[in-house]
């Protein structure tokens, strides 16, 4: 797993909205005798533009809030202290609303 920042300065970025896009490119085994799993190896994109915002589940009723730990501490550790557990990484936004469709991949003869 690797983590990829967006270098951003603040002052730029402060008080406005900033469209980001990206490509991402790699390589992969392939297999081309299997025709279901010819790629032997794929990514699992997460967008998650705030480092310090979690979201936090109750395991009694299932709720889930999501905090920013720096500016919402005292609420965040009342919360652990009453058994809520916090998610291990940040908050991620869905990244596949602008999706580009896959490439079909051989044909088998």
């Amino acid at each position: 797993m690797i983590s990829l920042p967006f270098p951003l300065a603040g002052d730029v970025v402060a008080g406005r909205t900033v469209e980001l896009t990206w490509t991402l490119v790699f390589t992969a085994p392939t297999d081309p005798t299997d025709a279901v799993d010819y790629t032997q190896a794929g990514l699992e994109v997460a967008f998650r533009p705030h480092a310090r915002r979690f979201s936090f589940r109750d395991p009694a009723t299932n709720r889930t809030v999501e905090l920013d730990v720096q500016d919402d501490a005292e609420q965040a550790l009342e919360l652990m202290r009453s058994g809520v557990t916090p998610s291990a990484l940040p908050v991620a936004k869905p990244t596949d609303r602008h999706r580009a469709p896959e490439r079909p991949g051989p044909t088998a003869l």
